[in-house]
């Protein structure tokens, strides 16, 4: 990207205004700098244009038989030499471009101004959904930790994160004996007003650790109340009367 000084340094070259040593050395950047020709390509492309902007004006009435008595009443005639025949002609380019420069960076201002202001509108309204988002996650969340109160697994722990929303969840384990022979432990979505809802056999390892992704059978449209019970390999499709974890 190209700063604001060396846009200026261009606009100036464009004028043939810098001084000889820093034309030089823009020149220099100019070759090397794909990005900057063609800043100074538009330039030069708005300096050649300048001519048409202007509207074309009719002279006032009798400006040509004035001109003409002027001509008749001339003692000497001084012939212009070259020189000052067209003398007027790089004060006129510079004028030009000086004023195809200034309504370029007035553009370029305006860009500059409007696209920040859109990044600023864009980061604004993402920060928002994701605020939004995470507020509904939290809505849906549930974090229920179940409690024991058969001696074996006292030093057990078990903590279900659901969410309603997606039905799924996530059950964590630690500290877990191992399941007796034949048997697993399964997990249990329980709601108010129904009947427990199989979410999977969790198995636990030789550590005592286990944290397992479920899905329950059926959908749960309310808070639920979670638990876990030992069941013959493979799970049951209702509980068992050995249920060893409840919470919600």
């Amino acid at each position: 990207m190209i700063d604001e000084i060396l846009q200026d340094d261009a606009g100036l070259y464009v004028m043939r205004m810098l001084p000889p040593d820093e034309e030089a050395a823009f020149e220099k950047r100019l070759e090397a700098d794909a990005e900057l020709r063609q800043l100074v390509d538009q330039l030069e492309d708005a300096a050649g244009h300048v001519a048409h902007v202007a509207p074309t004006v009719a002279p006032p009435p009798g400006l040509k038989e004035r001109i003409l008595s002027d001509i008749r009443h001339e003692v000497r005639v001084v012939p212009m030499t070259p020189a000052r025949r067209f003398g007027w002609v790089p004060w006129a380019l510079a004028a030009g471009l000086a004023i195809a420069a200034t309504a370029f960076w007035q553009q370029a201002s305006i860009y500059r101004e409007q696209n920040f202001a859109y990044r600023e509108q864009t980061r604004t309204q993402e920060s928002t959904i994701a605020e939004l988002r995470s507020r509904d996650a939290l809505a849906t969340m549930q974090i229920a930790t179940l409690s024991t109160k058969v001696a074996n697994y006292e030093k057990a722990l078990a903590v279900v994160v659901f969410d309603a929303q997606r039905q799924s969840g996530t059950v964590k384990l630690a500290g877990f004996p191992k399941a007796p022979p034949n048997k697993d432990f399964q997990l249990w979505a329980i709601p108010s007003s129904g009947k427990p809802i199989s979410a999977g056999v969790v198995p636990v390892g030789t550590d005592g650790i286990s944290q397992v992704s479920f899905r329950p059978v059926q959908e749960v449209h309310e808070t639920a109340t979670f638990a876990i019970s030992v069941e013959p390999a493979g799970g049951s499709a209702q509980p068992s009367p050995e249920v060893i974890f409840v919470g919600k």
